[in-house]
């Protein structure tokens, strides 16, 4: 035991630790980032596919290519995009760990040495 009246008694090592950066939340927002605008886009094609539909007369044929490419927007690009933003705020998730693991590094140890 120490005489020194400023040290914790029973504790021998004390260390504060960085809060870790939420990797899975990190990644969530990132694919949320990358994937809603351009699902948003197919979705404005597909109203403005819609309405077009609704101003020619019944029974006109029409060319689908409009709706076809709203579609591939929502489903197969969309997510594509949001994967990669899902990667893109992984990686930030580990910059910031990084990042707060070499600023603890550069303070000085906080460990409280018996005897």
């Amino acid at each position: 035991m120490s005489d020194n009246p400023y040290e914790p008694a029973g504790i021998d090592h004390l260390r504060v630790e960085p809060e870790q950066a939420n990797r899975p939340l990190w990644t969530a927002f990132g694919f949320l980032i990358a994937c809603l605008p351009i699902a948003a886009m197919g979705a404005y094609g597909l109203y403005n596919e819609s309405q077009y539909a609704a101003t020619l007369p019944p029974d006109t044929p029409r060319c689908g290519n409009g709706m076809m490419a709203a579609m591939l927007m929502i489903f197969p690009i969309s997510p594509m995009f949001g994967c990669v933003g899902a990667g893109i705020g992984f990686v930030c998730a580990v910059i910031c760990d990084a990042k707060k693991d070499s600023q603890v590094a550069k303070q000085p140890s906080r460990v409280c040495c018996p005897g």
